[in-house]
């Protein structure tokens, strides 16, 4: 499966600084459905260590991460399960654009 995540509400550290971000990334996973590839690609992001050892949020204010897509693709077109380059942006907390799911499939902290 080729699955699309966005994640938002993430309070990062770049060096001494730290801001809030949202992204895009697309992940690579073995799943026998969507449903279990959207859970294989939030795994595959939490144990993501440059993202996690960078992440600052507060529990009470914990990231989100919501699936976009999970298309499946044939195997033999299929690269290894592996991380997809993270399209970051600011994120200035306002409401989620329109389209995006309601609930997210990942919240730490909670």
């Amino acid at each position: 499966y080729r699955v699309r995540l966005r994640g938002r509400n993430f309070w990062l550290a770049d060096g001494d600084r730290v801001g809030r971000f949202a992204f895009d990334v697309t992940l690579f996973v073995q799943a026998r459905d969507p449903e279990q590839a959207s859970t294989a690609a939030v795994h595959a992001l939490g144990a993501d260590e440059d993202l996690c050892s960078a992440l600052r949020n507060e529990a009470s204010d914990p990231p989100l991460v919501f699936t976009l897509e999970a298309h499946k693709i044939p195997a033999e077109l299929a690269p290894p399960p592996k991380r997809g380059a993270f399209t970051f942006t600011p994120d200035d907390g306002s409401e989620p654009e329109p389209g995006l799911p309601t609930e997210p499939v990942w919240r730490p902290h909670a």
